[in-house]
């Protein structure tokens, strides 16, 4: 892995942040409502998922201070 493909985990992530924001204040009268904020809430755990492996993977030199802390 790649510094590259951290930042775009990270874009992945904060996307998706937004994404269950819009969810959660889009109309709750919809009879999609709760499908369409529990999948939004599903994107984001996923894309956190995929940013932590993304940053495991990468040489400990470059993870962020305090990553391997405990």
């Amino acid at each position: 892995m790649s510094n590259i493909d951290v930042a775009m985990k990270t874009s992945a992530v904060v996307t998706s942040a937004v994404q269950c924001l819009a969810a959660e204040r889009s109309n709750e009268s919809s009879p999609h409502y709760a499908a369409h904020v529990e999948y939004s809430d599903e994107l984001l755990a996923l894309a956190a998922r995929d940013l932590v492996r993304s940053i495991d993977a990468l040489p400990p030199s470059e993870r962020p201070i305090g990553w391997d802390d405990e």
